[in-house]
């Protein structure tokens, strides 16, 4: 028995949320039993399937859908660039925020312990009665320098995580709205089978950058779990809300979701998960040709998809 267009949209909801944790648990796993390149190499797969998956189904789809209502301007295009442009606009404006913000912290700490240094070396004097003994530099001294140097250096690397966190969020919740959106069964389907067949492999991409970026450590695996149920909550939200945009069976609508959701695929790939990929692959020194290999296997499959769906 062939089901209904909203058992559909049911079953989407529990698939994806299925695939998503599978994908964040296999990212878990790799990571603590695989090498690095094992581990690149499935999310460079990921990144094809993301790319096929904008620029070879959804957007096909959405300017077919424009032609179909008689709109002769390539605006499937033109609304899957912007989401591209305005996605890249908020990045930037929230990175800006996030390291304005950390760096007056930062120099909040620095502040109150240069304080608490020349107390401390003050009181030292006094009881020592020695001056010169004071301001000879100590090994503690030289190792919380080093600590703080190393807090510099990789503050970039939990910013890119949170970065990354909310790109893919918001890619999560722009699909969810094209597939509750669909106006028919088969219309669905071929959005169903787009995403089901890159969900694991996005969630695997997102666990993977928030290892990296040290969230996986049990002081910070709750910001994970949270990040993780973030990516699957506002993907069912996003069918939801598309549900019942659909339900006022407006195909304009839809056409413009599907589009913003091309736009979302194309930046979550090119501008959030590759470069950070890229970077990996050159600091762990990886063979190249393996990662180019998953890479164009992953963008084939997905794009073969289109043959039959």
């Amino acid at each position: 028995m062939s089901l209904s267009l909203n058992a559909w949209k049911g079953l989407s909801m529990v698939v994806f949320t299925l695939l998503a944790v599978v994908g964040a648990a296999a990212s878990v796993v790799l990571k603590e039993r695989c090498n690095q390149l094992y581990v690149s190499c499935g999310v460079f797969f990921s990144v094809g399937v993301l790319v096929a998956g904008g620029f070879v189904h959804l957007l096909t789809d959405c300017n077919e859908m424009f032609q179909e209502l008689g709109v002769d301007f390539q605006w499937g295009s033109t609304i899957a660039g912007g989401t591209v442009v305005l996605l890249s606009c908020v990045e930037m404006s929230m990175n800006r925020y996030l390291q304005s913000s950390n760096r007056a912290a930062r120099d909040g700490d620095a502040t109150n312990n240069s304080g608490n240094k020349i107390e401390a070396t003050v009181d030292e004097t006094i009881q020592s009665n020695s001056l010169s003994v004071s301001l000879l530099p100590t090994t503690e001294d030289n190792s919380v320098m080093a600590g703080a140097y190393d807090l510099v250096v990789d503050e970039s690397s939990p910013f890119s995580a949170a970065l990354l966190s909310i790109a893919l969020s918001i890619h999560s919740i722009l699909e969810g709205m094209g597939i509750g959106s669909a106006m028919s069964v088969s219309e669905l389907q071929s959005a169903f089978i787009a995403v089901a067949f890159h969900k694991g492999f996005t969630a695997f991409a997102l666990g993977n950058g928030l290892i990296e970026s040290g969230y996986w450590c049990k002081p910070k695996r709750r910001y994970f779990y949270l990040s993780i149920f973030s990516f699957v909550f506002v993907a069912d939200l996003g069918i939801a809300i598309g549900w019942a945009i659909a339900s006022s069976g407006s195909e304009m609508a839809t056409a413009i979701l599907t589009a913003i959701t091309a736009g979302s695929f194309i930046y979550a790939a090119l501008l959030e998960v590759l470069p950070e990929q890229t970077k990996i692959a050159e600091r762990e020194h990886l063979w190249v040709e393996p990662l180019i290999f998953f890479f164009f296997t992953g963008y084939a499959l997905m794009s073969l998809l289109a043959v039959w769906a």
